[in-house]
């Protein structure tokens, strides 16, 4: 049981009306926007791991978390590096950028994983140097 809810579901399928939809409806939008799987996944990391930059900028909007890691420490800037998406990794940024987010946006970039590994590591090993 991978315990991914409905929300999980539509935001790696990128139906940003669905999504609009479950944050109208839920009882609180903290909950729906940090709620993670049994892997620790949350909606955040499932729309980098489906390549959706929309759907990433939506949900940073509602004050998705990018510290937030999963069983293997990794954030959503690790998911991102290693698959290689430009686009999302642009989102994280471009997205969080204040001044009151410089330190979070520091902060995740050079999180190791749980073995150390940085998201620049991820890009580099797999050969994504135009990240």
């Amino acid at each position: 049981n991978t315990g991914r809810n409905s929300f999980h579901l539509a935001v790696s399928s990128g139906n940003i009306r669905l999504i609009q939809h479950f944050i109208s409806t839920a009882d609180t939008e903290h909950s729906i926007i940090h709620k993670p799987d049994a892997q620790n996944w949350t909606p955040l990391m499932c729309a980098c791991a489906s390549n959706h930059p929309t759907i990433c900028a939506f949900l940073l909007s509602h004050n998705a978390d990018l510290c937030a890691t999963n069983d293997r420490h990794m954030t959503a800037f690790h998911i991102a590096a290693f698959l290689g998406s430009l686009p999302v990794l642009q989102e994280l940024l471009t997205s969080s950028s204040s001044s009151s987010n410089d330190e979070i946006i520091l902060k995740a970039l050079n999180q190791g994983d749980n073995r150390n590994q940085t998201p620049l590591f991820y890009a580099c090993r797999e050969g994504h140097l135009d990240v």
